[in-house]
């Protein structure tokens, strides 16, 4: 009779790889995970191809007074890309100082979002006529959903950085 209480071969065998693949890789899966919040906050932008018509973050912000919440799309945009160069560094190297950097960046970004959602629930007080478009709505999920990405990574950082970390000169 066979013993059910031991994974089958297949099984075992694909424990082994990831759990193989996880300790070789381990400092790479925050660079994932920024490439996934860089393409949620960049690939995401409005776009039009043929018939079919994308309208997130640009479209939110046709109807708003105050302007700020364009600058604020921008620099969360700009930042995204910085991030995404840290991550790959931090990948390479696990430096500390790359991981300090990338967490004030972070930060920034973080307060950045916060200040990008105040406008849009502020707006009614500015204009009466204004509600909550659809396409803000999509926005803000879209640049939150890639904040949290951001901020996993960032918490990965963390784990993985290497404190006795040596620049080598060359």
């Amino acid at each position: 009779m066979q013993n059910n209480d031991k994974p089958s071969h297949i099984q075992r065998t694909f424990k082994e790889k990831v759990s193989r693949w996880y300790s070789f890789s381990k400092q790479n899966i925050p660079f994932y995970l920024m490439i996934v919040a860089t393409f949620l906050v960049n690939g995401t932008l409005d776009f039009s191809i043929g018939n079919f018509k994308w309208e997130a973050h640009i479209a939110s912000l046709y109807h708003l007074t105050n302007y700020m919440a364009s600058f604020y799309l921008f620099a969360m945009n700009l930042l995204i890309l910085i991030l995404l160069f840290f991550s790959f560094s931090f990948s390479k190297a696990q430096s500390p100082k790359t991981l300090f950097m990338s967490t004030a960046i972070t930060l920034i970004h973080t307060i950045i979002y916060i200040l990008y959602v105040v406008v849009f629930i502020t707006e009614p007080s500015r204009q009466a006529a204004y509600s909550i478009t659809n396409t803000a709505i999509i926005s803000m999920v879209i640049l939150g959903t890639s904040l949290v990405f951001v901020i996993v990574s960032n918490v990965l950082s963390w784990i993985y950085v290497d404190w006795k970390y040596v620049k080598i000169e060359e």
